[in-house]
């Protein structure tokens, strides 16, 4: 009898833990009624083995469901998936193209405000946010898109933090006002300082305002057909969004615009500097436009365009 109970027991442990990326904990399997020598039996038979500071099936691979699910339950009850993780597993059009590839991230989660913790290749985000829309992504908890996004511009590095913004603003999912309520909300949180700047960078409109008026030279030099925010790609993976992309004649024809509030810094400049010479190497040409290009000397833009483009 205690065998065929100690094979229930394994048996319902092992279906828990294969919902769960393979994973579990001790207190998880006694809340699922598994006794603690069912438990121990399953150590012993190395059919557990210690994973990330729980337990997993044996044979579990070291994959990102696994990964999560050691984060959320070191994390404890209540974590949720957020940040530049959330972004990766909801794949939100292109936006998790901003982000290094899953495995190369330390898993993102949002905790209670009166949470303290620290866990290995984890990054535990603590504020007094509700968790929002949650949605479940194979029995992961997933805060929402909009979350997903501020939680990105405040914990990754700049350079993809602000690959992140200008996506996001171009989708219409944030807005400079969102950002700022959001600041306000968050002052002393984490991060803060970096959002603060991302904030001011919306409101400032300068690329929306600028790319506004180089899509209207484009017309008026009769080119109608062109991508904003368009996604290019080397052989490496994803170099960046360019602003503007023409294709036309065998040529291809990247248009960066600076923007009214354009400003850099040795990062930024060597970031742009390298993202422009992977465009140049994968067969783009790169035409740079500062803000006067497009207001001082518009008519000097739309000629230098006419002929870059049908030249």
């Amino acid at each position: 009898m205690e065998q065929f109970n100690d094979q229930r027991q394994y048996e319902r442990m092992h279906n828990f833990a294969l919902a769960h990326g393979g994973c579990l904990t001790r207190a998880a399997a006694y809340e699922q009624g598994i006794s603690k020598h069912s438990f121990e039996a399953a150590i012993r038979r190395r059919h557990l083995v210690k994973y990330r500071g729980v337990y997993a099936l044996a044979g579990t691979e070291d994959s990102h469901t696994p990964r999560v699910w050691s984060a959320l339950f070191r994390a404890g009850p209540g974590a949720v998936v957020t940040g530049p993780s959330a972004l990766a597993l909801r794949r939100f059009d292109g936006l998790d193209e901003c982000i290094p590839s899953f495995a190369d991230l330390p898993i993102t989660v949002a905790v209670p405000l009166n949470r303290h913790l620290r866990i290995p290749h984890v990054v535990a985000v603590r504020d007094a946010r509700s968790g929002g829309d949650v949605r479940f992504i194979g029995g992961i908890p997933v805060v929402d898109r909009r979350r997903a996004v501020v939680d990105s511009l405040r914990l990754l590095r700049e350079d993809r933090a602000r690959d992140v913004l200008y996506r996001a603003l171009f989708l219409e999912w944030i807005t400079a006002e969102s950002l700022q309520f959001v600041c306000e909300e968050l002052a002393g949180a984490r991060g803060i300082t970096q959002l603060r700047a991302m904030a001011m960078d919306a409101a400032s409109g300068s690329r929306a305002e600028s790319e506004t008026l180089l899509h209207r030279i484009l017309r008026s030099i009769g080119i109608t057909k062109f991508a904003a925010n368009f996604a290019a790609h080397d052989e490496a993976g994803l170099i960046g969004y360019i602003d503007i992309a023409v294709v036309r004649g065998g040529k291809r024809i990247a248009l960066e615009v600076d923007g009214r509030a354009w400003h850099t810094d040795h990062r930024r400049f060597r970031h742009d500097r390298t993202r422009q010479n992977r465009l140049v190497d994968a067969g783009w040409t790169v035409l740079r436009f500062t803000w006067e290009d497009l207001t001082a000397h518009r008519t000097t833009t739309a000629d230098f365009l006419q002929r870059a483009i049908f030249g």
